[in-house]
């Protein structure tokens, strides 16, 4: 890394090759000139592991029992965490299974306190449905924490929920960064920006 600048999560998501430019459509229905696919970073151990130290970092101060990942993108993230706390780690399905045990949490968190773990938040969608299903499962939750924090919807939706959002980075840092890198035209990154202050594509 140039100069005395310490290396942020933004420099790590790059490196892995988890940003593109282009477009694409989002799982929230949405579409966006930029993506950022977390799942390459199991792929990376070294780039995954410091990543997952960021997170670990973050949760460690929230004072909570256990994590639990939201399928399926939490997981890997919210097992990391786990292992590195040394707390109980846990994930929450979409749906209830239609089989075995047919449950969405698939631990007992009855009376413990619980931060939900994601990869991306956009809506916060996935994060509030896992955040329902702990609390019907006895759990206390209060937190969620992401790797990338895409807008300020997810934050928004989930404090009236009376979760406080916790991120690594925003889309417009990563943007930012990816400006000074200079892998991309200056175009394309204005169309990010653009996006991201609302006047491109709907996130």
């Amino acid at each position: 890394m140039k100069g005395s600048r310490p290396v942020g999560p933004e420099d790590v998501l790059l490196e892995i090759g988890s940003v593109r430019l282009g477009r694409f459509k989002l799982s929230s229905g949405g579409e966006s000139s930029i993506y950022i696919d977390l799942r390459l970073a199991t792929f990376k151990p070294r780039q995954f592991k410091t990543l997952i130290g960021m997170a670990a970092g973050i949760v460690e101060k929230l004072g909570v029992d256990a994590v639990a990942g939201v399928a399926t993108g939490g997981i890997p993230w919210s097992t990391g965490i786990g292992l590195i706390l040394s707390i109980p780690s846990t994930y929450v399905r979409p749906k209830e299974k239609g089989y075995g045990t047919s449950r969405r949490v698939e631990a007992d968190v009855s009376g413990l306190k619980v931060a939900v773990i994601d990869d991306v938040a956009t809506t916060g969608s996935s994060i509030l449905g896992a955040v329902e299903a702990l609390r019907l499962s006895g759990a206390t939750v209060e937190h969620a924490v992401v790797i990338v924090e895409r807008s300020g919807d997810a934050r928004k939706r989930l404090a009236q929920a009376g979760v406080k959002l916790y991120s690594l980075t925003t889309l417009e840092r990563i943007i930012d960064r990816l400006g000074e890198a200079g892998h991309y035209s200056h175009q394309l990154i204005r169309e990010a920006r653009m996006e991201v202050l609302g006047h491109g594509l709907e996130r």
